[in-house]
């Protein structure tokens, strides 16, 4: 099994009120939730690691919408016991939860979801699922205020428990909300409210001639006042039923191609910036993604081909969101079947591109993620125009303090052995974040150390929504020159900003100058060896270079100098792509009663690097 389970469940979603930033939802093979994330057409990132591991049944269904009535987003699951959780982030800032919703033990671990608003309703997010008696169940919230629920819909003992269900908007009926799903005889059955009403149905729609429970989506029908309801038939065709307005329930039509496995999963999207088109996704039974399409009230089209065959097990699970922040980008998500994340796109009316494939994370160092061992990133050139932050998403307190280091290397035989760039906050005397250069040519011999104020803090804790960035300056030969740091408070004000000149320091030379061609990154004791006892802390940190990076989980050979940072805290780190990009984004956290890392042998010199110190 990869990092996922193959054909693991999925969902996408706009992050709510954090620009144009696409959100990618699936639960990893440990049983954690992970996010994946582009903003704009940068390049993707991720997987964020959300909540703890053991969490959820590995590859669970999952969903997403956003919280109507505020600008956040909502991440849904059923966790082992049983019990509807929530996780929630507001605009950019940190994840929480989860928060469980109703009783636990009632509902089906890793039952299938589904997630709308209540149209008529004022800004009220209704979740759905059906539960171990096979009776319908709503959760509710209205704007910020209490979750409700579960509110049980029709008979019970109607569906199999933790079947998949689908929702929309009744398109043309005022303000209706209709829940579908496939009963125990195989036939489609819609419930519906208007407005705060009182629920109503089932409703039984077609003939009794599909799998029992099986997975279906609901869209517009773009163009139209129309809603369309889509299954894959025992025979491997999707069929759509459809109502216009508020008049009867018609279908089922087959859509030409009988090429996917019976009770596929199956998703449904605009295809944006076309005309009026609905885009219909499933994976055949060959393991290739394929679209049909129709435009406004034509004939259906496909089933089109997309990437190639054999990239995803057979009827895998499917998202499709539009890529926010491009122009008129229509993407599909899944997991493949060798359980890596997997993109397919198309902007406007083009060729469909894909799949670009997220590489499974790196395996953790020999001496795991967390204190004085970190991944490397590195390239053996020059790195260049690198650029380190750190958004805090929960309070930051240590028992001896705490800093960020950036611990560069340079190349085999370069002058330079480290170069230490830091952050940190002292435990002591008045609250402020200090800035650092620590530079070495050996163990014995330091270069440059030097230690400017950055910014005064309210208290010796570095609170949620501060963000610190550490940008390195380079000359014309790559060296590094200089560095920038930077702070801002959690109303996005900028509190220091600081910028250290190698040159300008007193004692420094040309000589002491070096490009750097690896770096790890330590969220440890502030400085002189100690040790800290974080006791909360947690945020992302980007990497960002003007060069493409490869992630490591050992010192590169293009180095002589093998040094291990001597500071040390219960701090953990999150996992990183194989990926080569120029951009990366990792999680950190505090680990609760978690062992310190030993302290390693530190700044060993090999004679390479001794020959260098005599040749200088």
């Amino acid at each position: 099994m990869g990092y996922y389970p193959a054909g693991a469940g999925i969902a996408a979603s706009q992050q709510f009120g954090a620009g144009n930033q696409t959100d990618v939802f699936s639960v990893n093979g440990s049983g954690q939730l992970d996010l994946n994330f582009v903003d704009s057409a940068g390049e993707w990132q991720g997987p964020i690691p959300i909540g703890a591991a053991n969490f959820a049944p590995a590859g669970c269904p999952v969903v997403a919408s956003r919280q109507f009535g505020l600008n956040q987003t909502d991440v849904f699951l059923v966790a082992g016991n049983g019990q509807l959780q929530v996780f929630w982030v507001d605009n950019n800032g940190g994840w929480g939860g989860p928060e469980a919703i109703g009783p636990a033990g009632s509902l089906p671990a890793g039952a299938s979801l589904a997630t709308s608003q209540q149209f008529g309703c004022n800004n009220q997010t209704d979740v759905f699922v059906v539960d171990k008696n096979g009776q319908l169940n709503v959760f509710w919230v209205n704007n910020a205020g209490a979750w409700n629920g579960p509110e049980k819909i029709g008979p019970s003992n109607t569906f199999n428990p933790g079947c998949p269900l689908a929702t929309s908007q009744q398109f043309g009926c005022n303000n209706q909300t209709d829940v579908f799903i496939v009963d125990k005889n195989g036939q489609l059955n819609v419930f519906w409210v208007n407005n705060a009403g009182a629920w109503n149905g089932p409703e039984k729609i077609g003939p009794s001639t599909f799998t029992p429970g099986a997975p279906l989506v609901a869209s517009q029908q773009f163009g139209l006042s129309q809603t369309d309801v889509f299954i894959v038939d025992k025979n491997g065709s999707i069929n759509v039923f459809w109502v216009d307005n508020a008049g009867p329930w018609q279908g089922p039509e087959k859509i030409p191609g009988s090429v996917f496995p019976a009770a596929a999963p199956l998703a449904v999207s605009q295809q944006f910036g076309c005309n009026n088109q609905t885009d219909v996704f499933c994976v055949d039974t060959k393991g290739q993604l394929r679209v049909c399409w129709v435009n406004n009230a034509g004939a259906w089209q496909g089933p089109l081909g997309i990437g190639p065959s054999g990239n995803a097990g057979p009827g895998a699970k499917l998202a499709t969101s539009q890529q926010f922040g491009c122009n008129n980008q229509t993407d599909v998500f899944l997991i493949d079947k060798n359980g890596q994340f997997d993109v397919f796109w198309v902007n406007n009316a083009g060729a469909w591109n894909g799949p670009l494939v997220r590489s499974n994370p790196v395996a953790a160092p020999s001496a795991g993620l967390g204190s004085n061992s970190n991944y490397f990133l590195s390239n053996c050139s020059h790195i260049t125009g690198l650029s380190v932050t750190i958004d805090v998403t929960q309070d930051i307190t240590g028992s001896d303090g705490f800093g960020f280091q950036v611990n560069c290397y340079s190349a085999s035989g370069d002058y330079d052995g480290g170069q230490q760039y830091l952050i940190y906050l002292a435990p002591g005397g008045s609250p402020q974040l200090t800035a650092m250069v620590d530079n070495w040519h050996t163990t014995s011999d330091q270069l440059i150390n030097t230690q400017p104020k950055l910014a005064s803090l309210p208290s010796h804790t570095l609170p949620a929504g501060y963000k610190l960035k550490i940008s390195l300056d380079n000359d014309a030969s790559g060296n590094i020159n200089g560095a920038n740091y930077q702070a801002w408070d959690n109303n996005g004000n900028s509190i220091g900003n600081v910028t250290i000149t190698l040159l300008s320091l007193s004692g420094v030379t040309q000589q002491d100058l070096d490009p750097i061609v690896a770096f790890q990154l330590n969220f440890v004791d502030y400085l002189n060896g100690g040790v800290t006892v974080l006791s909360s802390g947690a945020g992302t940190i980007s990497y960002s270079a003007s060069v493409p990076m490869t992630v490591l989980n050992t010192e590169p050979s293009c180095v002589d100098w093998d040094f291990v940072t001597v500071e040390r805290a219960n701090s953990a780190y999150g996992p990183l792509s194989s990926s080569v990009t120029h951009t990366y984004t990792q999680s950190f956290n505090w680990t609760s009663g978690a062992a310190i890392a030993k302290k390693a042998t530190v700044m060993h010199v090999t004679a390479a690097k001794k020959l260098a110190k005599a040749a200088s």
